[in-house]
């Protein structure tokens, strides 16, 4: 069984958390869980669910969406599950509506989602996230990112050698 977080959303202001803040609407996560094509990134996902067996599953937007996460900042299974459970801009970006100061599902899902798909098949979702996050950080980081400024060219002709002969002594 599995439900499903549309597109549409509540406004920042009416998510809720136990510090009774409101989020930014400039906040980049806000910004991008808006124009993101949330039905096109979970298609993949939804195909390879057992829709009407089995125990709930994690809601396939907050799936997609750590994944997208993951890829975009660069980090481990565990480490993307801690900065979600701390960042409620990131809860809204999977479409919370609430805080959640606990995790919201094992860092094990992201290991039984790639057997559960398939390599095919999650490496094709993967792309789809990896290139849209790559789109949305050339529209974020144009400015940012270094060009390169020369070549790099080594030479290891001398190094130390310790090598021994019959004639060294110990």
């Amino acid at each position: 069984m599995i439900k499903y977080i549309s597109s549409k959303q509540i406004t920042p202001d009416a998510f809720k958390s136990d510090f009774e803040i409101n989020l930014s609407s400039q906040n980049r996560w806000i910004r991008l869980s808006n124009e993101l094509p949330w039905d096109e990134l979970v298609k993949p996902y939804l195909l390879k669910m057992n829709l009407g067996r089995g125990a709930p599953a994690v809601n396939p937007r907050v799936v997609v969406g750590s994944l997208y996460i993951k890829h975009k900042l660069k980090l481990s299974d565990e480490e993307t599950i801690q900065t979600i459970q701390e960042n409620p801009y990131m809860q809204y970006f999977l479409g919370m509506n609430v805080y959640h100061p606990d995790p919201l599902f094992d860092a094990s899902l992201f290991v039984m989602l790639r057997k559960r798909m398939g390599l095919h098949e999650f490496d094709k979702m993967n792309k789809t996230i990896i290139c849209q996050s790559k789109c949305d950080a050339t529209k974020e980081d144009a400015l940012i990112l270094p060009k390169n400024k020369g070549e790099l060219k080594l030479d290891a002709t001398v190094s130390d050698q310790y090598i021994k002969y019959p004639t060294d002594k110990e």
